[in-house]
């Protein structure tokens, strides 16, 4: 199930009832970054369709690690796309916080 509108799942909870059901949720803020992808492009003021279509394999290579951290945790999709988000945001607060001044 992939759907373009915001928050595709009433609540968290329901992620776990499509995973027991067998179906697949890639959750919306993963799969429309597409469309951020394709739109920077645009701003660029030099777009060129192959070379969003190369970045958006970004989305495919997200979607396949949400997968496989959903099977290795035995979660739904949507606590693995929140728990890969969280893991990066670590990773950019730790590179920030080694070039920003602290006060």
């Amino acid at each position: 199930m992939a759907g373009a509108a915001n928050n595709q799942l009433k609540e968290d909870r329901h992620g776990d009832v499509l995973r027991a059901k067998g179906i697949l949720y890639a959750p919306d803020y993963i799969i429309n970054s597409g469309g951020v992808i394709n739109a920077a492009d645009e701003l660029n003021g030099d777009y060129k369709r192959e070379r969003v279509f190369k970045a958006l394999e970004i989305v495919y290579r997200n979607i396949e690690e949400i997968i496989s951290i959903s099977e290795r945790e035995n979660i739904s999709t949507n606590k693995a796309a929140d728990i890969l988000a969280e893991r990066r945001i670590g990773i950019l607060g730790k590179v920030r916080s080694s070039f920003l001044p602290r006060n």
